[in-house]
């Protein structure tokens, strides 16, 4: 299924895109894309794969689903595998949260948050939960958590050296960001 589809141009949504203009945006060459899918039907990635000249490998693992979070570049176009979050009882934790380190401190980060917080509040989670774990190339964003408004709240589970955070969705202010939707 199509979740969304959007047009930003200088870091600004310029507007909603229904499937059948998804072409003309592309065509601009002014701005960027998004198409989210989720359990998408044989034909949707088959247009996706036709609108976005994709590879048959990208089209394959998005059919497969359950692939493993990965960022891969396909000539001028961007392949993600996001699992964001997932719920857990009354729970929604953060799975994964994968973000380029050139966009970190220019509140991307704050607008990606700002959906995932509307989106708990939305499900009507008790609690939102996110893991730390360090690793050799993600130490500037130890703090990430903690900035977005969630408590520490002890170690990860099953994992050590990681950090657990948590918070009431209701409770959190919604971050603040230079990226504004139109």
């Amino acid at each position: 299924m199509l979740v969304n589809s959007v047009a930003y141009k200088d870091g600004r949504k310029i507007a909603d895109v229904p499937r059948e203009q998804i072409h003309d945006y592309l065509r601009r060459g002014d701005c960027i894309v998004w198409v989210a899918v989720r359990d998408p039907e044989p034909h949707e990635l088959d247009r996706l794969e036709e609108e976005f000249d994709l590879p048959p490998l990208a089209i394959e693992d998005a059919r497969h689903g359950h692939q493993r979070p990965k960022f891969e570049e396909y000539g001028d176009s961007l392949f993600f595998v996001l699992h964001m979050i997932e719920p857990d009882g009354d729970d929604l934790r953060v799975d994964t949260w994968l973000m380029s380190c050139r966009v970190i401190a220019r509140t991307a980060e704050h607008f990606a948050f700002a959906d995932l917080l509307t989106f708990a509040r939305g499900q009507g989670a008790r609690r939102l939960v996110g893991d730390y774990l360090p690793t050799r190339k993600n130490p500037q964003v130890a703090g990430l958590y903690a900035d977005l408004g969630l408590d520490p709240a002890g170690p990860t589970p099953g994992e050590p050296a990681g950090q657990r955070f948590t918070a009431d969705p209701a409770a959190l202010p919604l971050p603040r960001t230079f990226v504004r939707p139109a």
